[in-house]
């Protein structure tokens, strides 16, 4: 099955899980044992960062879709020669915890560029700022659809405003035809909240990559994504 088969199949199953190692994540080594336990795991997907050689490694795994973020649009059209089946603008965590921001129309301008440089050959996934208000992340997600962006990404940063930003969720999903990942903070004891949001997937990181046992990595992998598969049998 082509790799882009393989997304397609999880997204509109609404099943996918994403294995987020971290957009400023290039400990080779760690990476590779993230990766290896989403595959172990049976996990479809993997989000690393634009690193040749680590998009290169992890592109080489047939059954494996590799999502590759980075804030340059640039970069992520380089991570395309290399391998990258998705190329995402975000995650925007990294600006968060040096106290900055990220405006509408950064990422619509970025999207805009990335779009510019890649045409239809790469699908863009393209991060929603949780930042900006509720109605602000509905318009700014039917713009993105409008402007090349083929998967939404949805933020879930705010600690104590998890109902907040799983409401944004729903009414994003509402609003834009294009398939929707809701990532952050997210975890065994809330995922099953996150996927009736309504969304095509999820992204874990810190409960995934937080963990210094590979067979950790596994069985932690293992239960999401058994979670995951419970919640499509319980619909």
């Amino acid at each position: 099955m082509k790799k882009l088969d393989i997304l397609n199949e999880q997204l509109s199953e609404k099943k996918l899980l994403k294995v987020i190692a971290g957009l400023g994540n290039f400990d080779k080594n760690k990476v590779k044992n993230i990766v290896t336990a989403a595959i172990s795991g049976n996990a479809k997907s993997v989000d690393i960062a634009a690193d040749e050689e680590l998009i290169k490694w992890a592109a080489a795994h047939e059954n494996l879709v590799v999502f590759v973020s980075a804030l340059e649009p640039a970069i992520l059209a380089k991570a395309s020669e290399y391998g990258a089946d998705v190329l995402e603008i975000g995650n925007f965590d990294v600006i968060y915890a040096k106290g900055g921001t990220v405006t509408k129309e950064q990422v619509l301008n970025w999207t805009r560029e990335l779009y510019s440089l890649v045409k239809d050959s790469s699908i863009i996934c393209t991060t929603i700022p949780c930042l900006l208000p509720m109605d602000e992340q509905i318009s700014l997600a039917t713009q993105l659809q409008a402007v090349g962006a083929g998967i939404l990404q949805i933020e879930n940063l705010g600690a104590g405003k998890e109902d907040y930003y799983f409401e944004c969720a729903r009414q994003i999903v509402s609003a834009v035809e294009i398939p929707t990942i809701l990532s952050g903070r997210l975890n065994s004891d809330n995922i099953n909240k996150a996927l009736k949001t309504g969304v095509n997937g999820v992204g874990v990181g810190k409960a995934i990559n937080s963990l210094e046992n590979l067979d950790n990595m596994v069985t932690t992998v293992k239960s999401l994504v058994a979670e995951i598969k419970q919640n499509i049998l319980v619909k």
